[in-house]
This record gives C-alpha cells, sequence and structure tokens, in this order.
C-alpha cells in the first residue's frame, strides 16, 4: 500500500521583511504539469515582481525528484531553503512559490535565506496536511442500523472518505476506501445484509493525518 503526506489546499503567506514584501504559494501537485499551472499563475498574477523562486518534491513509488530555482538571487539563498521547509514537514508531492517584492534594503545570504524558508514554511503550514492513499471506491445500498453502526466503528470508518450519501428509504453511498481496508469493510457490509459492490479502478483517497493508528 502507498500512503504519504501531502497538503490538504493551497497555502498562502505574506510577510514584509526590511520593506521588502515576500509571498509564497504551496499546492499540492501530482505531475510537473501541476507544477507548471502553478508557477504561470503565480508569475502571471505577480508579472512585476522583483523574484519568483520556487521548489517542489515530486515522489511516484520508490521515484523522487527535486527542484528548486533561485530566480536571480544568489546562489542557495531562496529555492534551497523553500525546498528545506516542505522535506523538514516529510511533504510529497509539493511546490511552492515565493514573490519577492525589493524594498530598497539589501538583506545579506543569511537574511535572504531566512526570509524565503519562513514564507515557504508558512505556506505550506496554511494548507494543512492530509493523508493520501491508494484505495477503491465501494458503492453500497444499506439500512440505517447498519449506516449507523458503521460510522461509530472509528478503525473502520476513519479509513474511508465518503464522497456521496443520500439518505432516502435507505442510505445510498459511494466510499473511497484505504486499500488495506477493503476487504475488512467489505466483510463488515456483507454481514449486515445489505448490497455492496467494488469498483475496479484505483483511486487516490485523502483522509485526515489522524488516521495513522491500529494496523499501520
Amino acid at each position: 500500500m502507498s500512503c504519504y503526506l501531502s497538503l490538504d489546499q493551497r497555502g498562502t503567506y505574506e510577510q514584509k521583511i526590511r520593506r521588502s514584501r515576500f509571498l509564497g504559494y504551496a499546492e499540492m501537485c501530482v505531475s510537473e504539469n501541476d507544477i507548471t499551472g502553478l508557477l504561470n499563475a503565480v508569475k502571471e498574477r505577480h508579472s512585476d515582481a522583483t523574484h519568483v523562486c520556487w521548489a517542489y518534491l515530486l515522489k511516484t513509488g520508490a521515484l523522487s525528484k527535486e527542484h528548486s530555482t533561485d530566480s536571480g538571487e544568489p546562489s542557495g539563498s531562496a529555492g534551497k531553503p523553500m525546498l528545506g521547509a516542505i522535506r523538514q514537514r516529510n511533504l510529497e508531492n509539493v511546490a511552492v512559490a515565493v514573490v519577492r517584492y525589493f524594498g530598497g534594503v539589501r538583506l545579506g545570504i543569511r537574511g535572504l535565506i531566512e526570509a524565503y524558508s519562513t514564507t515557504a514554511a508558512g505556506a505550506v503550514d496554511a494548507g494543512g496536511v492530509s493523508r493520501y492513499c491508494d484505495g477503491k471506491l465501494i458503492e453500497l445500498k444499506v439500512s440505517y442500523n447498519a449506516w449507523n453502526h458503521f460510522e461509530r466503528s472509528r478503525e473502520l470508518f476513519s479509513r474511508c472518505s465518503t464522497t456521496k450519501v443520500d439518505f432516502g428509504a435507505n442510505v445510498d453511498a459511494i466510499l473511497a476506501v484505504e486499500e488495506e481496508r477493503v476487504s475488512s469493510i467489505m466483510h463488515f457490509f456483507d454481514r449486515q445484509d445489505c448490497l455492496c459492490r467494488l469498483g475496479k479502478e484505483n483511486v487516490l483517497i485523502k483522509l485526515p493525518v489522524d488516521t495513522s493508528i491500529q494496523g499501520d
């Protein structure tokens, strides 16, 4: 099973340091096309900025790719500190861009490292963290009693996300379930005499970080 930590949503952060204005943007990106889209949007929005620096870390299975750029700032003063903000939080598939509007006061190498690292960290932290896992979709038609029983079973319920639920004569739901929990959830509903159908395609599901409970 493949699980990793990444951003829950786009994060932004802004600070002013000795008259220079720094704006950070962090986003979950699962491909280089996603990264290009983020960078193009930031550059278009801040076409008058002095610098637009960026860093990313992509991982697919055992393959990892990372890159950073100082975009005209002194070598090692921007991109690498931004990449460090991603690594320090053990995140994967994240891209960060930091925009600088020069305020007329030079910050020096140490000052730049601090400015870019804290702006990147602020944007990443603003995005929050979720746990992403390989999984399957399960379609259900169940009684209210069975659904309530399922919701009370934390170990099962916390390992999936509800992508759709309709409350009518029965409960019709679609669950995105962490791969290693598919068989146990299918077995649970089979015992409840419910209609249950497992999808064939793999999906990427998003779970709260605190779902690292028994069984990992």
